[in-house]
């Protein structure tokens, strides 16, 4: 039905949950690394080390076009998943299984 998953799309929709946890994860880990390289070109300004600077600066732009990236996919991802929400199987497929 269209509330519920099939048994056959039960164990896809569980991975695909998984993938966008994990995404999830990964885009904080972007963040905090995007954090620390600030603070390392904040540094690196500080000592007079113009080329480190915007070395720093350019890793944070592409790691943020990276992420970006990422975001919008697993975005796309979760919407595939709705309709159902529910991670349950339908009645008619528990009624097979029995």
């Amino acid at each position: 039905s269209g509330e519920h998953y099939s048994s056959d799309e039960l164990e896809i929709a569980k991975a695909c949950l998984a993938v966008i946890k994990c995404s999830r994860g990964i885009l904080g880990l972007v963040l905090k690394a995007c954090e620390c390289a600030g603070e390392a070109a904040m540094t690196s300004k500080g000592e007079g080390c113009e080329e480190s600077f915007k070395a720093v600066l350019q890793w944070i732009s592409n790691i943020h076009e990276l992420a970006r990236v990422v975001g919008e996919n697993v975005t796309d991802l979760g919407m595939l998943l709705y309709p159902p929400i529910s991670l349950e199987l339908s009645s008619t497929d528990s009624d097979q299984s029995d």
